[in-house]
């Protein structure tokens, strides 16, 4: 049976170019000096960079997992383990540069109140199982259980059980505190943004913020569910996403505007670009469900869900992730 567990899609924010205030030192010479010193810690680049370090493991290996551990209990049986199976499809390995990445992240020299211990737990049970998978993938790519009719197999099945377990429960134990971090910085960076005249970064962090409040409005409804949707809920969040949407597509021409905010980037131009083209879509995916719970037609065609249909709620949940992904590459 297929077990699917929530995967993370998170921002990751700007690093902090302005805000510094200026300390005066004096060092062992009589000389003065000054150094910048952050207004808030959500304005030190160290903590930004720590914070990033979190979500990227995130965005590639805990989602990884999540698809690691759907391929193998799809075709092992979580009960019986992978002996009688009809189709042996072997294991996923687990990402190791995002496993260092998340060391050398660890070991930044800021702290991250109430997110780093669990995160270290997070990182200890995530190097068992990449081991585990490991050793599984070697096992399964020679086709050793041919020799021992699955004894190794059913033994690195129970091991797979706990090692997966262990890891989920760790990394939402770990999560639990890592959105109130993630609140705190959306707030702060919000009001930065819209103070001090970046309107496009303000932009698009709303008009992110606010598609994801669409889809909050939907939740786990699909197919004949999506009748249940609270529609004029739906449609006050379509109307705020609209709203700061419609800024961004504007700003998004204004040279003097880039150019204050990201200066020359080619590739924070290109982009933005991208984020405003997968927003557009965003918004049809947005017309085509309503149409389908209109219609009351919810008969997806036969490649879905392996190729989301349109009107569908996979169709712009995907939809919604492509925007996280342009965002994050515009730094």
């Amino acid at each position: 049976m297929k077990k699917t567990f929530g995967t993370l899609i998170c921002i990751s924010l700007f690093l902090a170019s302005c805000g510094d205030s200026k300390e005066k030192q004096v060092d062992e010479h009589g000389t003065t000096t000054t150094s910048a010193v952050p207004e808030s810690k959500f304005d030190s680049n160290e903590f930004i960079g720590k914070y990033n370090a979190y979500i990227d493991f995130g965005n590639a290996f805990h989602k990884r997992a999540n698809d690691t551990y759907n391929h193998y209990f799809d075709w092992a049986s979580v009960e019986n383990g992978p002996k009688g199976a009809k189709n042996i499809k072997g294991v996923y390995g687990l990402p190791e540069h995002s496993l260092n990445a998340l060391e050398k992240g660890l070991l930044m020299n800021v702290e991250i109140a109430g997110v780093d211990a669990p995160m270290k737990v997070v990182h200890e049970k995530a190097k068992n199982l990449f081991n585990i998978l490991e050793e599984a993938d070697g096992y399964y790519k020679k086709q050793d259980y041919k020799d021992d009719a699955f004894v190794k197999g059913q033994e690195l099945h129970e091991r797979l059980k706990k090692a997966f377990d262990a890891y989920f429960i760790a990394y939402d134990t770990m999560f639990s505190e890592f959105v109130v971090v993630q609140d705190e910085l959306f707030a702060f960076d919000v009001e930065k943004f819209k103070s001090s005249g970046q309107l496009i970064k303000y932009n698009l962090m709303m008009g992110l913020h606010t598609s994801e409040a669409v889809l909050d409005v939907i939740g786990g409804l699909d197919g004949p569910e999506l009748k249940n949707i609270d529609m004029k809920a739906f449609d006050t969040k379509v109307a705020e996403f609209r709203l700061f949407y419609d800024a961004l597509e504007k700003l998004a021409q204004d040279e003097t505007q880039f150019k204050k905010e990201y200066g020359t980037s080619v590739g924070a131009k290109h982009s933005l670009k991208s984020f405003i083209t997968t927003g557009e879509q965003f918004i049809r995916e947005i017309r085509n469900l309503k149409e389908r719970v209109e219609e009351g037609d919810f008969k997806y065609s036969i490649v879905h869900p392996s190729i989301p249909d349109n009107g569908s709620t996979l169709k712009l949940s995907k939809t919604y992730s492509k925007m996280v992904n342009e965002y994050n590459r515009i730094q």
